[in-house]
């Protein structure tokens, strides 16, 4: 045979990983596995691989680095599948559908408003056997309001919470009597007067307020109630604040305040009517409870 003539056989094989045959071996000619065919014109047969070890000046790394064809055919090498795109932030909502959901814009076209994170564990908590009592006053802290400005709007949420939770199965156990209303300017001295008036008065045993809870020079109800009352209730302001920071962020102003006066529970409310129904879905399940220790 004539140097570098194709043949079969033994020799004539294109550099692979297999036995290798004779033939001498020209300088710089890839080899592979115990060794290849130097000389030799590549022809078909088994397409070019690695085996056990790279050829000469081959790279290798592994088993075996060369790409391989496929089978036993030569041919090109297949096209290695495009790498999987990064993966995204886990947390997939859009900056400004959060903001829709939480009632600081509109949805972005083509989204819905989800609902709402579901209430936290005090709705499943059930109430004291037997009935109470809850005669409950409702007094509004707004200059504007009280001017006649606009209506009463959060006062008038306020008891339609306590009207639509007396009627379910959660207020069952319920004696709701809404014993007075009213509606007062920002004057901390014209709201202690009220919260004194009803709680000494046996008019009530719960009293909500509902307005002055802000940062504004004229939002003075916290220190009106907190003027009257006996001792502090930490608690329910830092239950109403957490429930009310899963739906708007600026809740965290808030300087809402709770205690006992006498036998008497006196709560701040927000002044939006829609923070009044958030903060009463989180305060209604408890105060069956803090009436009957009251009581006590």
């Amino acid at each position: 045979m004539q140097p570098g003539a194709p043949m079969g056989g033994m020799g004539g094989m294109q550099p692979m990983g297999g036995m290798g045959g004779g033939g001498g071996m020209q300088p710089g000619a890839p080899m592979g596995g115990m060794g290849g065919m130097g000389g030799m014109r590549p022809m078909g047969g088994m397409a070019p691989m690695g085996g056990m070890g790279g050829g000469m000046g081959q790279p290798m790394g592994g088993m075996g680095s060369v790409p391989m064809g496929g089978g036993m055919g030569g041919g090109e090498a297949a096209a290695v599948p495009d790498a999987p795109p990064p993966e995204q932030d886990v947390c997939c909502t859009p900056a400004d559908e959060m903001l829709a959901n939480m009632g600081l814009g509109p949805p972005p076209d083509g989204a819905s408003c989800r609902p709402p994170v579901p209430p936290p564990p005090l709705a499943s908590l059930a109430p004291p056997p037997g009935e109470t009592s809850l005669r409950v006053a409702v007094l509004t802290t707004s200059d504007r309001a009280a001017a006649g400005v606009y209506a009463d709007a959060s006062g008038a949420e306020v008891q339609r919470c306590l009207r639509e939770y007396a009627a379910s199965g959660a207020g069952a156990g319920w004696r709701l009597e809404l014993a007075a209303s009213e509606v007062v300017p920002d004057d901390a001295d014209a709201i202690s007067e009220v919260l004194a008036r009803w709680a000494d008065g046996g008019v009530a045993n719960l009293v909500l307020t509902t307005g002055g809870t802000g940062l504004s020079p004229r939002d003075v109800t916290p220190e009106a109630t907190l003027a009257v009352v006996e001792r502090t209730l930490p608690g329910l302001p830092e239950l109403l604040l957490g429930e009310a920071l899963r739906h708007e962020p600026l809740a965290a102003l808030s300087r809402a305040a709770a205690g006992v006066r006498g036998k008497c529970l006196i709560v701040n409310l927000p002044g939006r009517p829609r923070a009044v129904t958030q903060n009463m879905g989180a305060l209604m399940p408890l105060l069956a409870h803090a009436v009957r220790e009251l009581e006590d």
